[in-house]
């Protein structure tokens, strides 16, 4: 039989439930932490990994003596998705030689926000194993949501589990810092210019607060999702200028004594 269609008000009063959904987890559901700098921070993320991200990404930071984070999620792996092609099993022991920090993004890359409890667990555990057998190093302790989508109720059962969840919403981290839904910035070729990546990192150094910039490919001609290996030096570059640390999240996050994975996250 076939399914009936949805209707317009059926499809607006769903989005309006979401849009409620994910500001209530984005106020509610609050994992505060005190972060006291004595340095302004840093941390360059890649979600996704397309294998530019570990070619020239991790590359560009290992040369400046910088660590970044990685949040893979297995089911990407030898995938091709439009113009990427994403990181190699290989590549997981490569980014943990180099001092990149390994971090989640659950298994299959679904919108988490629309996940049971069931369904997420099983997303969480799935990636777990299969990073853990790529290699054995590997401990998750930050995640970052798949589209950066979570819910009330979803956000509370990452907390659960990692040291710091990672989301999409424009900021930077300072004072009283959330660290089941840190904010993050852009680095795309596409939204950063010169003026704009100067501004942030005078911003990061003026609050004495932690940019998370996030990215996906890092190539010439990068997706409107990624950046160019020229990009990615001068923010590297600008960062290191500044006088700020460039860290790893999970190394970030033990500055402000989120060290310890949560004592309810399962084995």
């Amino acid at each position: 039989m076939q399914a009936r269609p949805v209707t317009l008000a059926e499809g607006v009063s769903h989005d309006i439930a979401s849009r409620a959904d994910r500001a209530a987890a984005l106020w509610l559901r609050q994992r505060n932490v005190p972060l006291a700098l004595e340095r302004p921070v840093v941390s360059f993320t890649f979600d996704d990994v397309p294998d530019s991200a570990v070619t020239n990404g991790a590359r560009i930071l290992a040369e400046h003596g910088c660590g970044g984070t990685f949040y893979l999620a297995g089911g990407l792996a030898d995938a091709s998705f439009g113009p990427w092609r994403f990181f190699s099993p290989s590549d997981v022991s490569l980014l943990l030689d180099q001092g990149h920090e390994v971090g989640c993004h659950t298994f299959s890359h679904p919108v988490v926000q629309t996940l049971d409890r069931a369904r997420l667990t099983d997303e969480l555990d799935r990636n777990r194993q299969w990073l853990t057998a790529a290699d054995p190093r590997v401990k998750l302790e930050s995640m970052a949501f798949p589209y950066g989508s979570v819910g009330f109720f979803q956000k509370a059962w990452t907390a659960d589990r990692f040291t710091s969840c990672r989301g999409v919403r424009h900021g930077l981290n300072v004072g009283r810092v959330d660290r089941a839904q840190l904010r993050a910035v852009q680095l795309y070729d596409c939204r950063l210019d010169a003026e704009g990546l100067a501004e942030i990192i005078a911003e990061t150094v003026r609050s004495k607060a932690w940019l998370v910039f996030y990215t996906h490919d890092v190539q010439d001609g990068p997706s409107e999702h990624g950046c160019s290996p020229a990009l990615m030096e001068r923010a590297v570059e600008a960062a290191l200028a500044a006088g700020c640390e460039v860290l790893p999240v999970r190394d970030a996050m033990a500055l402000a004594g989120e060290s310890k994975l949560p004592q309810s996250r399962a084995a």
